[in-house]
């Protein structure tokens, strides 16, 4: 209903449509639902940072057990080499250069080796990354269910502040006060 002056101006006269409005613009529920919206894309882009990331790591590390065992072969035909090459020069059947040798191949496949099995280790240690990212992920998710609380808070709050009236006309009083 329009809003009705009477014969005194002091006195207006509103209907009770115009006492309440529910379809207000909330400015603050349209930021909130941004936010919580911007924090669903970091989620979705953590999930996929978090599934990549097992991917990745479960192929490298599969890679680094083959790189030991690779090693751990060479190591052990170096070691045998050599082994062969110290009893061939000891009975006089070889000379010491290709003793030389084949210490110099054993003690490189055994330094291949300590290397395969470094990076075995530190591939295995990316472990702890993946569950830092898990982490940050249910941080993420349990920061929106906070959000998503928070706005049901908000607007228990904001339906307390409406104005409610009689579906009647209702005065209102106003007196003016003039210097």
């Amino acid at each position: 209903a329009d809003t009705l002056i009477a014969t005194d101006p002091g006195t207006f006269a509103v209907g009770g449509a115009d006492l309440v409005s529910s379809s207000t613009p909330k400015p603050w529920f349209d930021g909130v639902t941004i936010y919580i919206h911007s924090v669903d894309a970091e989620i979705r882009s953590q999930e996929e940072r978090v599934r990549l990331t097992e991917a990745t790591w479960q192929r490298d590390v599969a890679a680094r057990h083959t790189e030991v065992d690779q090693a751990a072969s060479a190591a052990d035909l170096a070691e045998r080499t050599f082994r062969r090459e110290r009893d061939l020069v000891g009975s006089g059947a070889s000379t010491a250069q290709f003793l030389d040798d084949a210490r110099a191949r054993r003690d490189q496949a055994q330094s291949a080796l300590a290397r395969a099995k470094e990076m075995l280790a530190r591939a295995t240690a990316e472990e702890t990354a993946i569950a830092v990212a898990r982490q940050t992920l249910a941080a993420m998710h349990e920061r929106r269910k906070f959000l998503l609380a928070q706005t049901a808070e908000l607007e228990v709050a904001h339906s307390k502040y409406d104005v409610r009236a009689p579906g009647v006309a209702t005065t209102v009083q106003t007196q003016y006060i003039w210097p």
